[in-house]
């Protein structure tokens, strides 16, 4: 008897054997684009990100749904003003910038702006597919969001080790396990953080942010939750330290070498991901096949997941279809 899409993510996730690699997507603003609808009115509105996210779904075929990996919410839930421009949400002040007070009411967060709409669309897409489907809501990660909760100089004070910047990190990571804990207690078993800044950081600030994640990973191991990281990194230099962060599942994005991620990641149980390049469904089909068939080939492990993370708006639909058929099959 075949396993459902959610079992086969899951059990990739923790590195058992499955007959094929599942694919996970995240739709945000394409899904909006299918339905002819602006992404700033579906991320404003719980019932059409449900829908719309549903659709994208069924449409695809996909394995796991990441839930709105917009990098925006978690920020404007925490007081940051967004702009929208060309129907993309840009975070535009810094609520702990300068000698700002440095203290958030992180109680209720979950209950303010897109990140409320978010978390009430995962909580009907759990009660309507969540027995099929994988359903990964996205979480902002600590380094991230408080380098949009102090400013553009947070980087720089981390790696001084300055005391705003550590109680900017800190704040950070106390809304990122209290968002974490909103999506668990309604039964998801199933996260992704996402944080792009974490793999660009040196080994100093690099080590104050990993003592930041390790309430999460707790939190997560109370309700037998499975962690999915998403960083970005552009060599090898700081695969060791991500992979000793203990995720379930790590996603890198930004070059990092695939074969040598996956044999530290498995001697500890880890499973390894590789983010498709958007740009590859952006061609013509019939290059599609070849393309795919080569960075299928490029090192992925027996146990390892694919996904497809920021489909351009621009993609046709064929072309999104062609990718998932093609990563969902059997290798031979």
């Amino acid at each position: 008897m075949p396993i459902s899409s959610r079992d086969l993510v899951r059990r990739c996730l923790e590195c058992k054997p499955t007959d094929r690699q599942p694919i996970v997507m995240h739709f945000g603003p394409y899904a909006a684009r299918l339905q002819q609808l602006s992404y700033q009115k579906v991320a404003t509105d719980a019932t059409l990100l449900a829908n719309s996210l549903q659709s994208a779904q069924r449409l695809f075929g996909c394995d796991g749904l990441i839930i709105l990996a917009d990098l925006t919410m978690e920020a404007e839930a925490c007081g940051c003003r967004v702009e929208w421009r060309d129907d993309r949400p840009v975070v535009i002040s810094h609520p702990l910038e300068g000698d700002a007070p440095d203290d958030i009411a992180v109680a209720g967060i979950g209950t303010f702006g897109r990140l409320a709409v978010a978390v009430e669309a995962a909580r009907r897409l759990e009660a309507v597919i969540g027995k099929d489907v994988a359903l990964l809501p996205a979480v902002t990660g600590p380094v991230t969001l408080a380098g949009h909760l102090r400013g553009p100089a947070f980087l720089a004070e981390l790696q001084e080790e300055s005391e705003s910047a550590l109680r900017a990190l800190d704040l950070a990571s106390q809304v990122t396990v209290h968002v974490a804990k909103q999506y668990l207690q309604m039964g998801i078993h199933l996260l992704v953080v996402f944080d792009p800044l974490l793999g660009r950081l040196d080994q100093k600030p690099f080590a104050c942010a990993a003592s930041n994640l390790r309430t999460l990973w707790n939190v997560a191991d109370f309700f037998d939750a499975r962690i999915l990281l998403q960083t970005e990194i552009s060599d090898s230099s700081g695969i060791e330290g991500l992979v000793g962060l203990g995720a379930a599942g790590l996603l890198l994005e930004g070059g990092a070498p695939l074969d040598e991620v996956t044999v530290l990641a498995g001697k500890r149980g880890q499973s390894v991901g590789a983010a498709l390049p958007a740009a590859l469904i952006s061609g013509e089909v019939d290059e599609l096949e070849q393309t795919v068939a080569a960075w299928r080939g490029s090192g992925t492990s027996p146990y390892a997941y694919v996904a497809l993370c920021d489909i351009p708006r621009s993609a046709p639909p064929e072309n999104v279809h062609a990718a998932a058929r093609l990563l969902t099959a059997k290798e031979e």
